[in-house]
């Protein structure tokens, strides 16, 4: 005798199992698929669907921020910005007080109604001594060059081309340099220093001896060019966060508007980079 229904079965005839079209909460069966374009999708206890690109998470909700910089949480004097608060330490400002000609200038209403902190180019130059940070480490920033002649500059010690720290350059080549003793890592990435308002991210991960940046939400791998050796280790080196310039303005100065800056010990994971740069995205319309 037939297992299903059919001639002789008693029981109805078989049929073609047809897919569920919506799920109910608190029964079995079926789970729909997410809707084309919406694969990057986790499923939630409702039966709904959550978009991965949709999830958001302020910077200090992930762990390691050692440095976040917001233009609405400045001290200034007249335009000038003397203090920019650090949002996750505030034993860690950013600071120019012993030269007046070295303080960027607030602007307001630059991005989405949102106020920037500009550096001119010349000597501006906001600093935080003894501040730790590993060889391996994230970058975010939000920010627009005035000129590409003199992009934007971050800098980890006076000189990280001959000390142990880092660079961010705002330019084609070299943009980012690590260094540790006689070891460094530098990057490169063709075509995205720019004029426009951007949402840019570098992370270096010293294992790998591998640079990843993203542009808006873009990634783009990075060449590492390797010297003094095969490896670069990931130690801790406490010195002066230089933000505009080199060595408190003494040269490689960047003309640039920044409305926010953030750092983290460590190499990122990619989920913890798109939640960061929804953030930021939806922060500032980009």
């Amino acid at each position: 005798m037939p297992f299903f229904g059919g001639s002789g079965g008693g029981g109805a005839a078989p049929a073609d199992m047809v897919g569920a079209t919506s799920s109910v909460g608190g029964t079995a069966g079926l789970v729909p698929a997410p809707a084309a374009g919406k694969q990057n999708s986790v499923l939630l206890g409702d039966a709904t669907f959550l978009n991965l690109d949709d999830i958001k998470m302020l910077p200090d909700q992930v762990s390691d921020c050692v440095l976040w910089l917001r233009s609405d949480d400045l001290v200034t004097s007249g335009s000038s910005v003397t203090t920019w608060n650090n949002k996750v330490n505030s034993n860690k400002n950013a600071v120019q007080t012993g030269d007046a000609t070295k303080q960027p200038s607030l602007q307001t209403n630059q991005i989405n109604g949102l106020s920037a902190v500009r550096f001119d180019g010349t000597n501006d130059c906001l600093q935080i001594t003894s501040f730790d940070l590993r060889a391996e480490i994230t970058v975010f920033l939000v920010f627009k060059n005035a000129s590409t002649a003199s992009p934007f500059f971050i800098e980890h010690s006076a000189n990280s081309g001959s000390n142990d720290g880092f660079f961010v350059y705002g330019t084609n080549n070299n943009l980012m340099n690590v260094r540790r003793t006689t070891q460094e890592n530098r990057s490169s990435f063709s075509g995205w220093s720019g004029t426009s308002w951007s949402i840019f991210l570098c992370r270096f991960n010293s294992i790998a001896q591998s640079f990843l940046a993203y542009l808006n939400g873009i990634p783009a791998g990075l060449g590492v060019i390797t010297q003094g050796g095969t490896g670069l280790l990931n130690t801790s080196v406490s010195t002066t966060l230089n933000i505009g310039s080199r060595n408190n303005g003494a040269s490689v100065a960047g003309s640039a508007d920044h409305a926010e800056i953030i750092i983290y010990n460590r190499p990122l994971w990619d989920f913890e980079i798109s939640c960061i740069n929804n953030y930021l995205k939806d922060r500032y319309a980009l």
